[in-house]
């Protein structure tokens, strides 16, 4: 009985130990500064698919333009704040990253996107955004950055909100889930089908935050 105690104890104590052991790996106690400054990318080039609809679907893109080019980095441009916006006409856009400055694109990794239904967009280089990062260790980091950094950019906008802002960019590159949102340029964020069937107040689109 003694023995049965003590073993089924020490799973126990080892199940624990590894849990924390990845809460933490993952990013749950990691500090995360919400600044504003140069943003994390410059002028890209990306391949993207456009969606409207729950923001927790997109995951769904992101795990298809990882198979389409794996290795490239991926981002994500979320236009609506799900907040003030009924889930089903939140806009966003999901694709992989293609070329950063004044890099060539690929020529071959460019037809697979476009095989596979993707459109090019390129965006231009900002000189202000507010930006974060997190670390992208386990699948865990990924649902962690929205109490670790989503919420806290959200809190630094309302506090802040002096200048537009939007729309929400998130970058997965080098072990890292960076975000940016402008803080100039912002109309240029914006892929062709965000403007379809939008009421634009100007030439901007509607704010985020």
């Amino acid at each position: 009985m003694a023995a049965w105690l003590f073993s089924g104890l020490s799973l126990g104590v080892v199940t624990t130990v590894i849990t924390v052991s990845y809460l933490l790996y993952s990013g749950l106690l990691t500090h995360v500064t919400v600044a504003t400054g140069p943003p994390p990318i410059k002028k890209v080039t990306i391949a993207y698919k456009f969606r409207r609809g729950p923001y927790r679907n997109c995951w769904s893109l992101y795990v298809e333009t990882s198979k389409i080019g794996p290795g490239l980095p991926q981002i994500g441009l979320f236009y609506d704040d799900p907040n003030k916006i009924p889930e089903p006409h939140c806009r966003y856009a999901v694709g992989s990253i293609l070329s950063e400055e004044e890099n060539e694109v690929d020529e071959e990794v460019l037809k697979r996107y476009e095989t596979a239904g993707y459109k090019v967009f390129s965006f231009p280089e900002v000189t202000h955004a507010v930006t974060a990062s997190f670390p992208y260790r386990t699948l865990l980091s990924i649902f962690l950055r929205l109490i670790k950094v989503v919420r806290p950019l959200q809190r630094h906008m309302l506090e802040n909100k002096k200048k537009p802002a939007f729309p929400l960019i998130e970058i997965y590159k080098d072990n890292l889930i960076q975000f940016m949102v402008p803080l100039n340029e912002h109309n240029k964020f914006g892929v062709p089908e965000v403007w379809h069937g939008t009421v634009i107040s100007g030439d901007l689109l509607p704010p985020l935050w």
